[in-house]
């Protein structure tokens, strides 16, 4: 098992060398041992489950909210100036 995971790990280092991203996120993906979900559930405000379309709406909506509300503006450089002094001072 052991010299497995080396051949692995060797077989990943090579991959990103190359710049070979779809065969570093198998590798990766074979080493973690984790199913990845294709898609999430997405909820509306209330609660209910959306369908796919209706999840592509939603997030539109959702970001449509976060990028162009201006009154959001002010405050959203704020708190990215708080993160980025939180961040270097560590």
């Amino acid at each position: 098992m052991r010299n497995w995971i080396n051949e692995q790990v060797k077989l990943a280092e090579e991959a990103e060398r190359k710049g070979d991203i779809k065969e570093l996120y198998n590798i990766t993906r074979k080493l973690s041992k984790r199913k990845f979900r294709i898609s999430r559930p997405v909820k509306t405000k209330s609660g209910t489950l959306l369908t796919t379309q209706e999840q592509l709406k939603r997030w539109e909506e959702h970001f449509s909210k976060i990028f162009n509300n201006d009154d959001d503006k002010a405050g959203s450089k704020q708190e990215m100036r708080k993160v980025k002094d939180n961040n270097s001072e560590n």
